[in-house]
């Protein structure tokens, strides 16, 4: 309930004003989000390891009978060791008590995550009970970080960015279906409570950094709605947040240093999925009865399990019948990516998915852009302030404080839009007059006398030029006809100077 109310505050003013476009105003509700999140939630610290046994009262005192044992063994010329001998036993024994109690822990720990799903938890509990060390870490071929993150990039370029070659792209298509019952209108909020149920608490967000147990949780339905409905499916401004994809290579098995070994998932925004989900429950009903009924993949409650099984049901007759067969495997990883979008749109007309939703469709994957998360390729990469977004579940008061904080937050965000300069144009009066300021060239004393400013052995820009190459190399005439004649007295400002 306060992080509802949190945002809630913070968007107030932003569903009112019509002058912003679809990306600016979704920045705001990141950014009224990410404010709710340090005022109302906690950020997760960092998992300290287990605390060694030694630090265990039990340890500590089987250890100090050791430390007198020992002392008494000897003060008596070491003639009787027995004592000592049963108290170094009795600390092993508590060495062992305290290690099977904590591997206890553990297990339950980890039939905890089975039972909540939380399967990654659960694996490296498991791991840590089995001694196994973590995944081996991505390192594919190349000799430097800046090589390994450019072969990644030519892979995906390689593997995404060619657009597929499609012969007659302006073919009319035969129309499959007419007029089905599919709803175009807008969407209501009876739709987006069905589509968010297919959230899933506690999984990552993407680059906007909005996480599904927000939008699970906090009540600001009416907020993402106005988001979703009337800038994205009714005037189609969708903002540009939801066209950045987060890929993120996975490990499998083989040579970790080829790039075929790793599976790829992406992180995408969770407002765009729930959008998407919309989309697809409008056209899923009336549209799954026609489709084909061999068909189990894409599809609610089928899978392509089935036809696996059906496959290996006939490859075993044929065996055990000794008939001939031939099997075709077609290779489809890379069947998604090959698809021409333009083609892709034509086919749903002609299915009978009415223009307003085929455009809706087309709006969300013309613009998509890729960025690929290689952080443990950079040990020093920077990492984003994780908070304790599970808190929001059951706590009501804490959903609201959220929902009045990003409410309180978007409505100072719309305040500073309202504060833009009004008048432009308008005049200024003068403060002073005629002051004794030359607008001439430079002169070369000038340049030695700004120069003198600078501090050798300190960095440089983007350009490479150290303070070190002006203050003792002789090329004061150079530099100054490009500070002078070019950017001085012709406004030939070079692009590098503003790089910063």
């Amino acid at each position: 309930d306060r992080y509802e109310v949190a945002i809630r505050n913070r968007f107030q003013l932003l569903c009112e004003d019509i002058d912003q476009t679809g990306t600016s105003r979704y920045a705001r509700f990141i950014e009224a989000n990410n404010e709710a999140a340090k005022e109302v939630l906690t950020p997760l610290t960092k998992k300290r390891k287990d605390i060694l046994f030694s630090a265990d009262p039990r340890v500590a005192d089987a250890r100090r009978d050791v430390d007198e044992a020992y002392n008494s063994f000897t003060a008596c010329d070491r003639r009787d060791g027995g004592a000592y001998i049963h108290a170094k036993e009795k600390l092993s024994r508590t060495y062992d008590e305290i290690l099977a109690e904590n591997l206890a822990k553990k297990v339950e720990q980890a039939k905890a995550c089975c039972a909540s799903n939380q399967h990654s938890a659960g694996w490296k509990l498991v791991r840590e009970i089995a001694g196994d060390r973590l995944p081996y870490p991505i390192q594919i071929d190349g000799k430097t970080v800046d090589d390994r993150v450019i072969s990644w990039y030519c892979h995906f370029k390689n593997l995404l960015g060619n657009p597929p070659t499609v012969q007659d792209v302006d073919e009319e298509i035969e129309p499959v279906f007419l007029d089905l019952p599919i709803d175009d209108g807008p969407i209501t909020l009876d739709e987006y409570h069905q589509a968010k149920q297919s959230l899933k608490a506690g999984k990552s967000c993407g680059e906007d950094g909005v996480v599904p147990d927000v939008l699970r949780w906090v009540d600001i339905d009416d907020l993402v709605l106005s988001i979703t409905n009337n800038r994205a499916h009714e005037n189609r401004e969708i903002p540009e947040q939801w066209f950045i994809l987060n890929i993120i290579p996975i490990p499998k098995a083989g040579d970790l240093k080829n790039r075929d070994n790793y599976r790829r998932i992406s992180l995408s925004s969770v407002v765009a999925k729930v959008y998407n989900r919309m989309i697809l429950n409008r056209i899923r009903t009336p549209l799954d009865p026609l489709l084909r009924l061999n068909q189990n993949g894409f599809k609610e409650g089928k899978s392509i399990t089935a036809q696996v099984l059906a496959l290996r049901r006939l490859i075993e007759g044929a065996k055990k019948k000794n008939l001939p067969a031939v099997v075709t495997f077609v290779d489809f990883k890379k069947t998604f990516d090959s698809i021409h979008r333009g083609k892709l749109m034509k086919i749903l007309l002609a299915y009978g998915i009415p223009p307003k939703i085929v455009q809706s469709i087309s709006d969300m994957v013309v613009s998509v852009k890729v960025r690929l998360s290689l952080r443990a390729l950079k040990k020093s990469a920077s990492k984003k302030v994780s908070y304790n977004w599970k808190a929001l579940e059951n706590n009501l008061e804490l959903q609201d404080r959220y929902e009045v904080a990003i409410r309180n937050r978007f409505q100072l965000l719309c305040e500073d839009i309202d504060q833009t300069v009004q008048d432009v144009d308008e005049e200024i009066e003068p403060v002073f007059l005629d002051l004794p300021i030359d607008d001439g060239p430079f002169p070369l004393n000038e340049y030695h006398q700004a120069k003198q400013s600078l501090k050798a052995g300190k960095s440089c820009g983007e350009d490479g030029v150290v303070p070190d190459v002006l203050r003792w190399v002789d090329i004061d005439d150079l530099v100054l006809s490009i500070t002078n004649n070019r950017a001085h007295e012709n406004r030939e400002i070079p692009e590098q100077w503003f790089i910063s």
